[in-house]
């Protein structure tokens, strides 16, 4: 499970959230701010909603760095790192429902079950995405996208 930010000048992230379960980096989560909690997006319902969060969350096992990477899952009531992202933001994850070929360059999509991006379909999200390309993060497949509507 894992993700890359491309803004090479943004360093910012919200880091007072804590998970509720164990939590992939490159998924969406919906944001509690009253219990200082993120859970990942349920269904197309709560994933239609603005306000959604990415996890971008650094591996924090040293031992583990540079092995199995792509693995590495935040544990339940950890805190997490956060990013709120902003119409032209490019992003890539490997988290996403269907398999890669489905998707192709300029298709449009959307976070769906389980925070992860697929079609947008007939839905009207909040927040979208164009496929830019697809590609491989640590040997597993990627889609890279920009930010359409928040």
């Amino acid at each position: 499970m894992s993700a890359i930010i491309n803004q090479s000048t943004d360093n910012t992230y919200i880091a007072n959230l804590k998970s509720t379960g164990p939590t992939p980096n490159g998924i969406f989560v919906t944001p509690d701010y009253a219990n200082q909690s993120a859970t990942p997006v349920v269904d197309n319902t709560a994933a239609d909603k603005s306000g959604l969060l990415f996890v971008y969350n650094q591996n924090t096992h040293i031992d583990q760095e540079l092995v199995a990477d792509a693995d590495f899952i935040v544990p339940a009531d950890s805190y997490l790192r956060l990013k709120q992202f902003l119409p032209g933001h490019v992003f890539a994850t490997d988290q996403f429902n269907g398999d890669i070929t489905t998707f192709n360059k300029n298709d449009v999509v959307a976070v769906g079950a389980g925070g992860k991006l697929e079609a947008i379909g007939s839905r009207s999200p909040a927040l979208s995405f164009i496929v830019k390309e697809t590609t491989t993060l640590y040997g597993k497949p990627a889609l890279k996208v920009q930010v359409l509507t928040v």
